[in-house]
């Protein structure tokens, strides 16, 4: 296990440079994970982490050691790829000897660490048997299992769930989630997938552009997000974001206005009128009157069983998503009117950043 930094780390591409600067600090045993969609450096970052791809500046430090001049397998990590990179004509059992038979382990200690990882991962009884005759949630084990007979320092996840089914993933997301808990070892995982990074980190840093627009645990970058990007971002569905104008400012609240609507005492600290970001959580609006109001027509509805998604065209704004509890039998095109508590509303300045909310009750 190792902690780990990057400082002022810096990736080019000829004359494209494609990470700006970025900073970050993993601790010793934690699970991390990057998110943003595609484009953002996420991988590429994972890349630079692995010695996959070379650092133009910067500098990247594993357990306290400077190592962007050492190679991979210097580093001591382990990687975990999407396209599982198992051999084909292999068993489980030799693709999970191969790197310690390089390593020059003997065979005792090659033999253990692979029955211990078998038990560990429930592939006892498949190590007989070649990776076509797997299913994929099978491979990805084996894939991890190869990782896990090195004892590495810092394991690396890209984006390992993506060729999965969706029911597989889930069970996967929580083998992962296990097996990280019960090797408590440091862990960073590649995702597009804001449900995988809620569910399985510790930590989450959100990547836009090359650059890192937060870092943070799940539930406060859900709670507080520090901009409209990851508010955007995070949570599913995504938060509707409502360009707005701030109308009078004082010390302890904010009025805004959305077309001809006017919002009052928003427990917001803003020093400037002018537009503005309303941001509302889906799962934040009902049917049941509140303080703030906002009508819209039903334009379209999807019922999920437990849950039922309303679309509506609301004043200032392109779609506004209702998430309900239940089945909700509502027409479209009848016009509705959902409410909000003004706590629950985020307020965001021109240039995109989360302004102070004065009252933290959720």
């Amino acid at each position: 296990m190792a902690a780990l930094s990057l400082q002022q780390v810096v990736k080019r591409f000829e004359k494209l440079q494609v990470l700006h600067g970025i900073n970050l600090d993993i601790q010793d045993g934690e699970f991390v994970v990057f998110v943003g969609p595609s484009g953002c450096g996420k991988s590429t970052l994972l890349r630079l982490i692995a010695g996959l791809e070379s650092i133009d500046e910067g500098e990247l430090y594993i357990g306290g050691e400077p190592v962007k001049h050492l190679s991979p397998r210097e580093r001591g990590i382990a990687m975990v790829f999407q396209s599982y990179a198992l051999y084909p004509h292999m068993s489980v059992y030799k693709n999970m000897a191969f790197g310690l038979k390089t390593d020059g382990q003997t065979n005792e200690f090659i033999d253990k660490k692979i029955r211990d990882a078998a038990a560990k991962l429930h592939l006892d009884h498949l190590l007989d048997r070649k990776p076509g005759q797997l299913s994929g949630g099978q491979r990805q084990r084996v894939a991890i299992g190869r990782a896990i007979v090195r004892d590495p320092r810092v394991f690396l996840f890209d984006e390992p769930l993506s060729n999965l089914d969706a029911a597989l993933r889930v069970k996967m997301r929580i083998e992962i989630a296990r097996l990280q808990k019960m090797l408590n070892t440091t862990t960073i995982y590649v995702t597009h997938d804001q449900v995988e990074a809620m569910t399985l980190a510790d930590k989450i840093v959100v990547l836009n552009g090359g650059r890192i627009e937060q870092v943070g645990a799940p539930m406060e970058l859900y709670h507080k997000p520090a901009n409209t990007f990851v508010a955007g971002f995070i949570g599913s569905p995504a938060m509707n974001l409502i360009p707005c104008q701030i109308q009078t400012v004082s010390d302890q609240t904010v009025n805004v206005a959305i077309g001809k609507n006017s919002y009052s005492h928003l427990p917001f600290k803003a020093t400037t009128t002018g537009s503005a970001t309303l941001g509302i959580r889906p799962e934040h609006l009902s049917l049941e009157p509140n303080d703030l109001r906002f009508d819209g027509k039903v334009e379209s509805i999807e019922r999920m069983g437990d849950i039922t998604y309303l679309y509506l065209s609301s004043e200032g704004t392109e779609f506004l998503t209702v998430a309900q509890q239940g089945d909700w039998a509502i027409p479209i095109g009848d016009t509705i009117s959902v409410y909000c508590h003004r706590n629950q509303v985020h307020l965001f300045d021109h240039n995109n950043q989360a302004l102070e909310r004065l009252n933290n009750k959720k």
